[in-house]
């Protein structure tokens, strides 16, 4: 997938439809979105824009209607739901809004957790002793001191730690694209800054591409691009976007 990623563009949307369970008409129309291996791309937008739910199409959560989602060149629109998991597993990091942590489980296990489904990034990382230092070295990277936080508890973290651990896990094992669902709106603006600047130093050792959606439009200037999410939308989509989609 390496060879394929370096000559295929990362991202496609093409003529995607989206409708929510129990909706009449299409919730959310994408005629097209594309970028580029190792692009920055900031979709912004406010709530109830469909972001959080473009997002979820790109990473293979959700399925479209109708179109195109291709990734690496893979049109993920049209796996079914376990191999999208196990695509996504591999190739992507994603920070959901609401971290999606284990929360029993300790900060080093969270961001370790998806070597166990992905070989391809766990076989990047090395031996199991090999990966806990690696969890350990991102979490430090990205502001937290892992002796001090490495085996508490998640939901025992601030909403801050929390978050910084969603990022490394994220990034653990390098996968070509990593997504990110409102990711610095805990922090204060120079914490934000500090923690986009690590997470862009650690993207650019390793070529990967990063989408993330955001309704703060001062990180724009960070991003290799910006694209409000209103320019892209369908006429379905905008319409009905405002009122269906968190």
């Amino acid at each position: 997938m390496a060879d394929r990623a370096a000559t295929t563009r990362l991202l496609e949307v093409e003529a995607v439809r989206y409708r929510w369970p129990g909706q009449g008409a299409f919730a959310l129309e994408v005629p097209r979105l594309s970028m580029e291996s190792g692009e920055r791309l900031l979709l912004i937008g406010p709530s109830g824009t469909g972001k959080s739910t473009l997002l979820a199409l790109v990473a293979g959560i959700v399925a479209p209607l109708e179109g195109h989602v291709r990734v690496l060149g893979e049109d993920i629109a049209r796996l079914g739901a376990s191999a999208r998991d196990r695509f996504r597993a591999e190739h992507m990091g994603v920070v959901f809004q609401m971290f999606n942590l284990l929360p029993y489980g300790s900060a080093v296990d969270n961001v370790l957790l998806p070597l166990s489904f992905a070989p391809k990034r766990r076989a990047r990382v090395g031996a199991r002793s090999a990966q806990e230092a690696e969890a350990r070295r991102l979490l430090e990277r990205l502001g937290l001191n892992p002796t001090a936080i490495a085996r508490r508890r998640a939901a025992d973290l601030s909403v801050g730690q929390q978050q910084r651990v969603a990022a490394a896990r994220a990034l653990i094992g390098r996968p070509e694209l990593m997504i990110a669902d409102e990711p610095t709106s805990a922090l204060d603006s120079d914490t934000r800054d500090q923690f986009l600047d690590l997470v862009f130093s650690e993207l650019a050792g390793t070529g990967a591409g990063l989408l993330m959606v955001s309704h703060d439009a001062a990180l724009a200037p960070r991003f290799d691009r910006v694209v409000r999410l209103t320019d892209i939308l369908g006429g379905a989509g905008a319409s009905r976007s405002a009122e269906a989609v968190a």
